[in-house]
């Protein structure tokens, strides 16, 4: 198959009946509707495009490489999933055993039977914490015995296994801890080492300071952009 140079601005290659979609690709850089992007498919196990174009930064106006990281959100619950399975295929997790078995304290606040299973496949009626906590206390150390309490003390707001909502922002909370009270040290040494490392992945759950240079900086939409954003998808 001949490999084709990406139409401007992006930069990178597709394969011959792939244009169509690098051109979408192009035209929201070309537009201002993507600061900095990059995007890759794989179609039955080969690499058919792989484009990336604009900048990382909008005061540095850094161009965006082939390598630049990006900040990633819920593609990290499938890299949690990744751990927790493992962990579940070594015999040291079963997935209809209570998640008290291996988090006491989760017990509290009538969660007593809520299952692993349960809580993993966004069941357990725990999609919101009644105590509010920033982002940046999310990650604070000091905060986390604060955060681990507040965890433990939430009551489901359906009863588990019934209904199904998704976690969206917990999922995250509570398998980084029932994940290191098993594992007995945190998820990204052990994808790092598992996972990432054997498979030659450039990707990190917690990125050291040496990366800081190449991940891109995060732009949130304003209440503006996505409602006009909803409008035009409905």
């Amino acid at each position: 198959m001949t490999t084709h140079a990406a139409p401007s601005p992006a930069l990178g290659t597709f394969e011959e009946g792939f244009e169509p979609t690098a051109r979408v690709f192009a035209s929201q850089l070309a537009s201002g509707d993507e600061i900095g992007a990059s995007f890759t498919v794989y179609h039955r196990g080969r690499c058919v495009i792989d484009v990336w174009g604009g900048v990382t930064d909008r005061a540095r106006k850094e161009h965006w490489q082939k390598d630049s990281r990006v900040v990633l959100f819920s593609v990290t619950k499938g890299l949690a999933s990744m751990a927790l399975a493992l962990l579940a295929d070594r015999g040291q997790l079963e997935w209809d055993a209570p998640v008290a078995t291996y988090w006491p304290g989760f017990a509290r606040g009538d969660k007593a039977r809520v299952t692993m299973r349960q809580l993993f496949n966004h069941r357990a009626g725990l999609p919101v914490m009644d105590e509010p906590f920033t982002l940046s206390e999310c990650c604070d150390p000091k905060v986390r015995p604060r955060l681990v309490d507040a965890l433990e003390r939430q009551r489901p707001a359906w009863t588990p296994g019934e209904s199904q909502g998704y976690h969206g922002i917990t999922f995250g909370m509570y398998a980084g801890e029932v994940f290191e009270r098993i594992a007995k040290e945190p998820m990204g040494v052990f994808l790092a080492r598992e996972l990432f490392g054997p498979l030659g992945a450039d990707v990190s759950l917690g990125t050291p300071a040496s990366l800081d240079e190449r991940v891109a900086t995060l732009y949130a939409p304003t209440p503006k952009e996505r409602i006009q954003g909803m409008a035009r998808s409905a």
